[in-house]
């Protein structure tokens, strides 16, 4: 799981759950899932890039107040390497480095 920390001005480490997001199996081959939580219920567009920036087929999402769990099969119908899967909402923009075997 990978937590993004924030740190304030008196030096204490803090994450806020809205910044959590878990992408599994990473590197994946057949299967990927998303689980993030949402601070809205709203709609999502999920991408995935490669390095030069190229993106692949895309998925429109409804995200729900809270904890919410994406598959991904239908985007990674793509060659080995490292992609950035990234999920854009009117309040959120959030990027994370994937790995295809």
């Amino acid at each position: 799981m990978v937590k993004l920390l924030q740190t304030n001005f008196v030096g204490v480490d803090e994450y806020d759950e809205s910044d959590l997001i878990n992408v599994s199996p990473n590197p994946f081959t057949h299967q990927l899932n998303a689980e993030l939580f949402a601070d809205f219920g709203e709609k999502a567009i999920v991408r995935l890039l490669d390095l030069s920036g190229k993106i692949y087929p895309q998925k429109t999402v409804q995200l729900g107040l809270g904890h919410n769990r994406i598959n991904l099969e239908e985007l990674i119908a793509t060659a080995p390497g490292v992609y950035f899967l990234r999920i854009t909402s009117a309040h959120s923009n959030r990027t994370l480095k994937v790995v295809r075997k």
